[in-house]
Order: structure tokens, then sequence, then C-alpha cells
């Protein structure tokens, strides 16, 4: 469940999180699945997962461990019970239009913006406690959850560097996506991808940037909390508002790489090959499975 903490370590995907929209129909799938855990077992193993992973941020003492257990269970609980239903009757509803041939750059708007309120209200959801344990964090843990946050950082920019080295073009990038997905990609589709790569506007700088911003800020109200009364406050406010400390130029970008990618697809979607939507559809398929499995455990 590694991008249900990976932006800011203690703050799951509370800190600003997707860099871009996701570029293959899984993620018009619900590119939201499980928050980025990759099946049933690791969904059930998740508070272990998550406590494991926040250990590379911060070393908790005895008496915060439990604490922290608990919230992760209290969450999972809720997430369980009350979003994974939604995601299934999600994912039934994609597997119908596309079976029907009824997708329509209308109905993938849609199922992008729920995909966006999906994640708003985890944030909102454990917003209040996260923010109320940061209160609780001494000195040498948030020095600890600085430090990894910059070496993460550093780590980020160097995997983003190689990614794109070995395959530099955007087009290929995507492609090789959709490839996944259908099985292969037929001269006609990759026609299409190359027309709209071609307009994509790069925004990974601009998302470093923005993430810098947010994590300063982050850092400015953990390192004077013991001054300032309302700092927990402080502090939740950041987290749910994180989407509007964008720049007007990162925001533009973001806004029109959706409709990009929302118009490709709508463009792919009446392209596709019976083996092509059979495939589609098994991989549905397979999330829904996944998805029920988790709901009746």
């Amino acid at each position: 469940m590694k991008s249900f903490v990976q932006q800011s370590g203690l703050f799951a995907r509370v800190l600003p999180s997707s860099r871009h929209y996701k570029k293959s129909f899984v993620v018009v799938a619900l590119l939201l699945l499980l928050s980025g855990c990759a099946g049933k077992l690791a969904y059930n193993n998740a508070d272990f997962i998550i406590s494991w992973y926040l250990s590379d941020y911060i070393e908790f003492t005895p008496k915060q461990e439990p604490i922290v257990k608990a919230k992760i269970d209290s969450w999972l609980a809720w997430h369980r019970s009350t979003q994974m239903p939604q995601y299934l009757n999600q994912l039934t509803r994609l597997k119908q239009q596309i079976e029907g041939g009824t997708i329509t750059a209308e109905e993938l708007r849609k199922h992008s913006d729920q995909v966006d309120t999906y994640w708003s209200t985890v944030r909102e959801y454990i917003a209040t406690d996260v923010s109320d344990f940061a209160m609780t964090l001494d000195i040498s843990q948030m020095s600890q959850l600085f430090v990894t946050l910059a070496d993460k950082r550093e780590e980020n920019i160097v995997d983003f560097k190689k990614r794109t080295k070995k395959q530099p073009k955007r087009a290929e990038r995507l492609i090789e996506n959709f490839a996944e997905r259908l099985g292969y990609v037929t001269d006609e589709q990759r026609q299409i991808v190359n027309t709209y790569a071609a307009q994509l506007h790069s925004t990974y700088d601009m998302w470093m940037t923005h993430n810098a911003n947010v994590q300063a800020e982050f850092r400015r109200i953990l390192i004077a909390k013991d001054f300032i009364p309302d700092s927990a406050q402080q502090l939740e406010t950041l987290m749910l508002n994180t989407d509007a400390m964008r720049s007007a130029n990162y925001s533009k970008a973001r806004n029109e790489n959706k409709q990009l990618y929302i118009n490709m697809l709508s463009d792919m979607f009446p392209t596709l090959e019976p083996t092509q939507r059979k495939n589609l559809i098994a991989e549905i398929d397979t999330y829904i499975d996944l998805v029920q499995d988790i709901i009746a455990n």
C-alpha cells in the first residue's frame, strides 16, 4: 500500500499524490483500486504494510505504536465497509458500459471525477487523526521525517530520469500501457495515441515544485507546533487544501491533460477489436473479484 503513504510518509495520500492522471484503461477503471494495493493479501495485511512503510520515516515510541496501529485498523475497517462497495459499483458500471459500447467522453469524465472524490474522501476521513498524531512527534522524529522526505524526493528525481531515459517518448510509454491492458495495439490506435501524446503538457517539474512547497509548509507547522496554539488545525487545513496550493500554470496543465486523456480514451474505445475488448473486460473482472473478496472478508 505504498501509494497510501508515499507523499509525506505520515500523511497517506493526504499530501499531493497523483503526478499525472494515469494513462491506461485501468485508471479509467479505477486507478483508484485499493489505493495501490496489489491484491487481497496486501489489503488484508495493510495495517502491517503501512506500519512497516511508515517506519522508514518515523521511529515510533512504545507509547505511539499502539496508537498508530489502532488508527490504521480503524481506517481500514472504515475503508473496507464504506469505500470498497463504491469501488465495486463503479467497476461493475464501467464493465457494463464497455460491454454495451456505451462508454463516452462524458461517462469517462464522470469516472475520473469519481476517482478524485474517492481520494478526497479518504483524505478527509483521516486528516484529523493524522494532524493530532503529528502533534505528538518529538524533535528527533521530526528530524528523521524531514531527512527521509528529502532523500525520497531525490530518489524520485533519479527514478524519473531513469524511466524517461529508457523510454523518452511519452507516446511510447502510453502505447506500452495500452498494450498491457489490451494485449496489443493496432496501427490506428497508435496513431490516436501519437496525436494526443503530442498535445500533453509535461507537469513533472511543476508537480515537484508543488510537492516541495507543501512539504515546506508542513515542516513550518510541525517545527512551530509547540508554540502555535492552533497548529493541529493548521496542519489539518493544509492536508485538506493542498490542491489549492497548485500554481495557476500547474492547475491549467493538469486540467488540460485530464481532458486530453479522456478524449484519447473516448477515441480509442470504438476502435477496440473483439479480442482487445475481451482482454480489457477480463482485467476489470479480476479487479471486481478482488474487491468482492475483500468486502466479504
